[in-house]
């Protein structure tokens, strides 16, 4: 075997295998981008819960108010 072919045989894994890490990140990066996609759809946003938030933080100082009276 001459050192050209054994050269080459090494660049041809070499290419197997950064094909298949390229696959590999292709296919994480597509399903990374459908979860990003489906954020609206599956969480809800602070503002949304703005109001209610100052409601429970009014309910919690009236709460501790009482509880400092006593």
């Amino acid at each position: 075997m001459e050192l050209s072919e054994i050269i080459l045989t090494l660049v041809g894994i070499l290419a197997a295998i950064t094909g298949g890490v390229v696959k590999s990140l292709v296919a994480d990066l597509k399903a990374v981008e459908k979860q990003i996609s489906a954020l609206p759809k599956e969480y809800v946003m602070k503002s949304e819960y703005h109001d209610d938030i100052k409601e429970i933080k009014h309910l919690i100082e009236k709460l501790f108010d009482k509880v400092n009276e006593k």
